[in-house]
């Protein structure tokens, strides 16, 4: 499959990737096993910031088939992973002291989540 192909069937659903590592981070530090979850961390900050680049190469590559997604019942609730793992990432952030960054994630997922609100109840 070529990289392009890939990029258009990208499921937005991966996001849940980084919600269940981020999870698994701030339970393994709530635990003092920090190592692991630092290393949880690193992980779950990582993907997110892959799945965003090709999300949005997704969103201008393939405009027509993201706004198919989001008008599509079955497929729009899959969008409000990316709000969860965003808090996720903003929640990391704070713990390891970076602020400004979790504010910016934090706005990021509101306005995200306000946006597919409206698209998923007007579907």
């Amino acid at each position: 499959m070529k990289f392009w192909d890939s990029i258009e069937s990208l499921h937005p659903g991966n996001f849940a990737l980084v919600m269940a590592t981020g999870i698994i981070s701030i339970a393994l530090k709530a635990q003092d096993y920090i190592l692991l979850s630092q290393i949880f961390s690193c992980f779950s900050v990582a993907a997110w910031a892959i799945l965003v680049i090709l999300c949005t190469l997704r969103a201008v590559r393939f405009f027509k088939t993201v706004v198919i997604d989001l008008t599509a019942p079955r497929m729009v609730f899959a969008y409000f992973t990316l709000v969860a793992a965003t808090d996720i990432v903003g929640m990391l952030a704070l713990e390891y002291g970076f602020s400004d960054f979790a504010i910016v994630c934090w706005f990021i997922a509101f306005v995200s989540w306000c946006l597919l609100l409206y698209l998923a109840f007007s579907v």
